[in-house]
């Protein structure tokens, strides 16, 4: 095996193998291959794991912290899912089209932030929902995440 170093990056040898047998690029490691099934079956097990603990969330913050509390769990769960959502379709439609240019990418991705960040204000600050509901509602995703992949190990 051979490196080459150039300022500040250590580049791996072309002759590497990448870990799922293709060709390797100048760092090492070949891209994930497209996207072109649509969203993929795991994004699917994801926000519907989150979708179903979402509803636990949503009665356990209705009754530590009443209504207000609990239909935010929603409202943040909700916005998380779909912004989740989103996000995978970004990845497909990147990935999937010869239009996936960088500069394609970060607009869809700015439209996105914007999107998440308009929902939120909108929430909090408009309908005046319960802030600490809002963010368990959002941790919904993450929780879908770790449970997807336990789902997956046991399979």
């Amino acid at each position: 095996m051979r490196v080459d170093v150039e300022p500040g990056i250590a580049k791996v040898a072309d002759s590497l193998e990448s870990r799922d047998g293709n060709e390797p690029d100048r760092m090492g490691e070949k891209l994930p291959p497209p996207v072109t099934e649509g969203i993929p079956r795991e994004t699917q097990r994801v926000v519907l794991l989150a979708a179903l603990l979402l509803v636990p969330a949503a009665v356990a913050g209705h009754t530590l912290g009443g209504i207000p509390r609990g239909v935010g769990v929603l409202a943040g769960g909700a916005v998380a899912i779909v912004n989740f959502w989103l996000l995978a379709r970004i990845v497909v439609k990147t990935t999937a089209g010869p239009e996936g240019g960088v500069g394609a990418v970060m607009g869809r991705l700015a439209v996105k932030f914007g999107l998440l960040a308009g929902s939120l204000t909108l929430l909090v600050v408009g309908l005046q929902l319960d802030a600490v509901g809002v963010l368990i509602g959002l941790s919904v995703i993450f929780a879908g995440v770790i449970l997807s992949q336990v789902v997956e190990w046991l399979t």
